[in-house]
């Protein structure tokens, strides 16, 4: 609480308790007495009289009767006690403030690590899951020039099993594809670049020597892949 609001809030009783201590003066009194700050202004009046006023009191006042000097007594250490209690108040409220606004950062600080410990963890998982699915090099047994193309087993005329019993139309995502076997041989691992790792499980009219046929679920798709010369790496 302020000066100005302090001085506001309880000017009423300092007003009343001065009203309370006056009384008329004698005559006598006010006529041989020069202009001068009074010996019988009571000290704690004059203190009033001069907050109120803004001057000393140079008219003699009378001293307060007890009655008037423990009510004066009571309602100032009641004003202290209030404007006490509300500063306490405000820094306890204050406090109270301080205090829930910093576990809210923290559950906030602990959601976001929680967050990326998740985040994280999944793509260590999904790094991991790739290099499983993924042989390594050592695995590799040999490499192979070959003259790749495409066709399907969703055509007329086409059974959908290959050579090896695989039904393809019953399995369109499957990757295998049809080899010579005195190159390949039929059920080895072969890895081919921009098709993935496929089972060499099928055999062909006209695929003899280094060429593969590779098999796709779209007609469209194996036309689209047109021929190609790559290398293939044949896995242990």
């Amino acid at each position: 609480m302020t000066i100005d609001r302090f001085v506001n809030v309880y000017r009423p009783f300092f007003r009343f308790f001065q009203d309370c201590s006056l009384r008329p003066v004698p005559a006598f009194q006010s006529r041989s007495r020069p202009r001068r700050m009074s010996q019988n202004c009571n000290q704690s009046v004059g203190i009033l009289y001069l907050f109120m006023h803004g001057r000393p009191c140079y008219t003699p006042l009378r001293t307060p009767s007890k009655e008037v000097y423990d009510m004066m007594k009571y309602f100032l250490s009641l004003a202290v006690m209030l404007t006490l209690f509300s500063g306490i108040t405000h820094i306890s409220s204050a406090e109270e403030t301080d205090k829930t606004a910093q576990p809210a950062d923290k559950k906030v600080t602990t959601l976001d690590e929680k967050e990326l410990q998740h985040n994280r963890f999944e793509e260590e998982e999904d790094k991991e899951a790739s290099f499983a699915s993924q042989p390594a090099k050592d695995d590799v047994k040999r490499t192979v020039a070959v003259e790749a193309t495409a066709y399907t087993a969703f055509c007329e005329g086409c059974s959908g099993t290959t050579y090896t019993g695989i039904d393809l139309r019953a399995n369109p995502d499957q990757k295998v594809i049809a080899v010579d076997p005195s190159v390949i041989p039929l059920g080895s691992k072969v890895r081919v670049p921009g098709y993935g790792t496929a089972t060499a499980g099928d055999i062909g009219g006209d695929i003899e020597g280094h060429r593969i046929d590779l098999f796709m679920a779209e007609e469209s798709d194996a036309f689209d892949y047109g021929r190609r010369q790559i290398e293939v790496e044949i896995l242990e």
